[in-house]
């Protein structure tokens, strides 16, 4: 939509306010049907006192590392009304922004926080540690569990096949479709949603790696070619 509405030149002011209009509506018609569906619904007990806004989870971004904070956590169901949950949440926001010494030091810890959400290949396999007591009993385990013969071959090459799409993904910026144009837009706002809500680990990236490999693999030509012309400068340059 906002490719559509800001970048597409091609698109005129009166496809612009429909494309608007439709996006506006399409989204509140499935908020509207998705609560009517869920109060409506018989199936489990929804207990509404247990709902955590949505500054909860910019608070939780902000905090530490910017992952999962237990005691924000807890706070929510110890809270009663929703008033007092976003106020506590406010609270913890500027408490977070003074601890960090203001706007500079927030945007430190972006940067920080950003690289925390990217740089690992392997989408923080065994993070959480859930393996370091298992034995590995097959090829399988031997790949994947924590003590596992080959489980550092893994991270290795998990680690090599994100620097591969990521250099795909930036020599590949030639390549200015309207296709390839409305991903990396796509890609620009998961980066921007890891860096308000809940974040700090590569893991949190999963949920975006359609949008990765697609940039990739249709980046890959453009990328392959900037490659094949610098050799060719470098033999050039070698020979003279």
């Amino acid at each position: 939509v906002i490719y559509k509405l800001f970048l597409d030149n091609k698109v005129n002011l009166r496809k612009r306010i429909i494309v608007l209009l439709i996006s506006l509506v399409s989204f509140g018609g499935f908020l509207y049907v998705e609560n009517s569906c869920v109060q409506r619904q018989q199936y489990i007990h929804v207990n509404s006192k247990l709902r955590k806004p949505m500054i909860h989870f910019v608070a939780i971004g902000m905090n530490g590392y910017g992952g999962y904070d237990y005691e924000q956590n807890k706070k929510m169901f110890d809270l009663n009304s929703m008033q007092e949950k976003k106020s506590y949440s406010m609270q913890r926001i500027k408490a977070t922004l003074k601890d960090r010494g203001g706007i500079i030091g927030y945007l430190k810890f972006v940067f920080t926080k950003h690289k925390n959400n990217t740089f690992d290949g392997s989408w923080g396999w065994m993070g959480d540690d859930n393996l370091s007591g298992a034995t590995p009993n097959g090829r399988l385990s031997n790949i994947f569990y924590t003590h596992g013969k080959y489980v550092k071959d893994f991270l290795f090459l998990a680690q090599l096949y994100w620097i591969a799409l990521i250099s795909l993904i930036v020599l590949g910026l030639k390549n200015k479709t309207n296709f390839a144009t409305f991903l990396r837009l796509s890609l620009v706002g998961a980066f921007l949603f890891l860096l308000i809500f809940e974040g700090g680990r590569s893991r949190y990236l999963i949920q975006f790696l359609p949008c990765i490999i697609l940039i990739a693999t249709i980046s890959s030509t453009e990328a392959i070619n900037v490659v094949k012309k610098e050799i060719n400068l470098l033999k050039s340059i070698k020979k003279s």
